[in-house]
């Protein structure tokens, strides 16, 4: 049971771009399309995510690990690390935008363009950098605090990720098109919400649980 939650927490880090949905969709050029995108795109990573995991799990069996990484070793164990930081600095910034943009009206009200005075403007300019500069900074301690990475992933996956893929779709969706939607979507958008939740307070519990588990066995290794 503690190995199926340990790699279901993983699978849900596989959610991570669900909070650029909204973006990505005021941005394009022809958002009436947006729905074949989506379509194609899920397709295509479910379909890459499938056979990599099959792939990875043919050559390890039950060694396989939760984060593939811990099972290579060499030189093209270094060339993967490189990869993933690479990866992680490239892609950071785009998951954050959803978030600063949110603090930044939270803090500012309006965006920078809007501002008539150059002066104004100018400090406005460096508070929001600050801000984003504040916020990586945030993050970067919480990551130092909990050096179990695989931990954190397993809460973000299942908190995060979880709520932002499963339960806010579906509530959003039964307010927005409440009496408008079929009875089929209702039922779905309700099954999705009750699964969700289930699983959400599951991974979450678990999770927690392995955080206390990992800062124990460090604290025995520690005083020995």
């Amino acid at each position: 049971m503690r190995v199926f939650f340990s790699h279901l927490f993983n699978a849900f880090d596989c959610l991570e771009g669900i909070n650029l949905a909204v973006p990505v969709h005021s941005n394009m050029e022809k958002p009436e399309q947006y729905g074949r995108m989506l379509n194609v795109s899920f397709v295509v990573i479910g379909m890459l995510y499938t056979s990599f995991a099959l792939l990875a799990y043919s050559f390890f069996l039950k060694d396989t690990q939760p984060i593939i990484i811990q099972n290579l070793t060499g030189w093209i164990a270094s060339v993967v690390k490189v990869l993933v930081c690479l990866n992680v600095a490239a892609t950071f910034p785009v998951q954050l935008f959803p978030v600063v943009q949110l603090l930044e009206r939270a803090a500012f009200g309006v965006a920078e363009h809007q501002i008539s005075c150059s002066s104004v403007r100018t400090r406005t300019f460096w508070l929001r950098n600050l801000l984003r500069t504040g916020l990586v900074l945030v993050i970067v301690g919480i990551s130092i605090a909990i050096p179990f990475f695989e931990v954190v992933v397993s809460l973000v996956g299942g908190l995060g990720n979880g709520s932002a893929g499963f339960i806010l779709p579906a509530i959003l969706h039964l307010m927005v098109f409440k009496g408008r939607s079929p009875r089929w979507r209702v039922v779905a958008n309700w099954a999705l919400l009750v699964i969700g939740v289930a699983t959400v307070i599951l991974v979450t519990v678990f999770g927690v649980i392995k955080v206390v588990h990992e800062f124990q066995h460090q604290g025995n290794n520690t005083t020995r």
